[in-house]
């Protein structure tokens, strides 16, 4: 590849057959079916065109005149889509991306107005009645077996708190690792979604959930939870 650059520099011109017979005399396992010959080509073209462009880490904040504070900033504002009824074309970016969370009947779903889930990336509720919508701000997030195995969600609202159980059962959820679950005792926008261990079950419209208390530590709980839904048990998992 060095030999195609500096050759690429001083000529303008890339020789790769004259180039590959050479090194062929020097090396015989050198480049021997067609896709790696295919390969060098993209290589080399990808080499050529980005050459100069290689900036030490030391100087990129100097070389970009960007820092830390302005790319927060511009990720702030592309995902700041405002409310219809605030000003947003819908022919603005994003207001597909965005589209379900419009709707009057999901805004309350949402605990922050401006913290939306991607339609693309929503998992998509299966409606047990007709008054239950297929709306909650959940995604699925990757991890290192599939992109789409693992769920992220915002703390339950009151209101919210069946379609949480919803999104646990209908998608097989079998460990629920919550942060900041004590807000619940102080702050009213928190849904109790798991009872207090000595407590009574939590009933909803459609579920009924008891908890037991299995490890007890500085930095948490681990709770064993059994889902009923309509006097069956459908999910037993834990919760800490």
């Amino acid at each position: 590849m060095c030999i195609l650059l500096q050759e690429a520099e001083a000529t303008g011109e890339m020789d790769f057959l004259s180039t590959l017979k050479t090194l062929r005399l020097q090396r015989t396992s050198m480049v021997q079916t067609v896709g790696q010959y295919l390969f060098l080509h993209k290589l080399a073209l990808a080499a050529h065109v980005t050459r100069g462009t290689r900036i030490p880490a030391q100087e990129i904040q100097a070389r970009l005149k960007v820092n830390g504070y302005s790319d927060e900033f511009k990720a702030v504002c592309e995902a700041n889509f405002l409310d219809a009824d605030d000003g947003t074309s819908e022919t603005e970016p994003g207001f597909n991306v965005y589209l379900n969370r419009r709707l009057s009947a999901n805004k309350d779903k949402n605990r922050v107005k401006n913290i939306l889930p991607n339609d693309a990336h929503r998992p998509v509720l299966a409606c047990e009645t007709k008054s239950l919508g297929k709306y909650i701000n959940a995604v699925f997030v990757p991890n290192l077996v599939s992109s789409r195995l693992d769920l992220l969600t915002q703390l339950p609202l009151p209101a919210t708190v069946t379609d949480f159980w919803r999104l646990v059962t209908q998608f097989s959820v079998g460990l629920v690792v919550a942060f900041d679950t004590d807000s619940r005792h102080s702050d009213e926008t928190v849904g109790t979604f798991v009872p207090d261990i000595e407590g009574d079950p939590i009933k909803t419209d459609l579920f009924e959930v008891q908890a037991k208390l299995t490890a007890d530590s500085s930095i948490g709980q681990e709770l064993l939870v059994t889902v009923f839904k309509k006097r069956k048990s459908i999910l037993s998992g834990a919760v800490s």
